[in-house]
């Protein structure tokens, strides 16, 4: 057997994180692999915004800014 880990080798903690968290594969990808298509919907509405401003005066004078 190639690409598989021995049942034994694999954490019990990780696991149960796989088997409660991880969905099983529902689609077949292009290249023949198993993967997994669905929507999750989220209770948070997350307002994030990123941004950068650099300003140079001259050669020996410069500004940045970040906004996360």
């Amino acid at each position: 057997m190639t690409n598989v880990i021995c049942p034994n080798r694999i954490d019990p903690v990780a696991r149960k994180i796989i088997d409660n968290y991880i969905p099983l594969s529902n689609v077949t990808l292009s290249n023949g692999n198993a993967g997994w298509q669905g929507n999750i919907p989220t209770p948070f509405n997350f307002n994030e915004y990123l941004g950068k401003v650099d300003y140079q005066l001259n050669d020996a004078h410069r500004f940045e800014h970040k906004l996360l």
